[in-house]
């Protein structure tokens, strides 16, 4: 619900995509079943280096934790973990693997729980359209 009383899917105006982050060790096998887990809406961030969640959707997701880092922010830095992930983008039935690190995203209906930077934005081609609320992430 925004700030206006109306039940939305996802926050309009944001650039923001659909996908489910796990850990998938038959990655290269082909074995995903999508279907069996969680999507969550992530938003786009091309100021963002990296991509981050919270720590809660990061264990939720068996993500393996492979070292540990300071992650900074506009005002301040804090601890953070540094995961191995796969993100998985239901549009475009593409999987990557990638890296995520821990962060303190505020948990709120106005904010996602990830963040897919240019670590993942690089992988593929991003169409961002703030007119008509259409952000596409087309990975290949």
């Amino acid at each position: 619900m925004d700030d206006d009383g109306v039940v939305r899917d996802r926050r309009p105006g944001r650039p923001v995509v659909e996908v489910v982050l796990r850990f998938d060790p038959d990655h290269h096998n082909g074995a995903f079943a999508p279907s069996s887990f969680n999507a969550h809406y992530a938003l786009l961030d091309t100021g963002a280096d990296h991509n981050y969640g919270t720590m809660e959707t990061i264990e939720g997701a068996l993500c393996p934790q492979i070292g540990t880092s300071i992650t900074r922010g506009s005002t301040s830095t804090v601890d953070s973990t540094h995961h191995r992930c796969h993100l998985y983008f239901p549009e475009a039935a593409v999987q990557i693997e990638t890296d995520i690190f821990s962060a303190p995203l505020r948990n709120s209906p106005a904010t996602e729980h990830l963040i897919v930077g240019m670590l993942a934005i690089e992988c593929g081609a991003l169409i961002m359209d703030f007119k008509r609320d259409i952000y596409r992430l087309y990975l290949g």
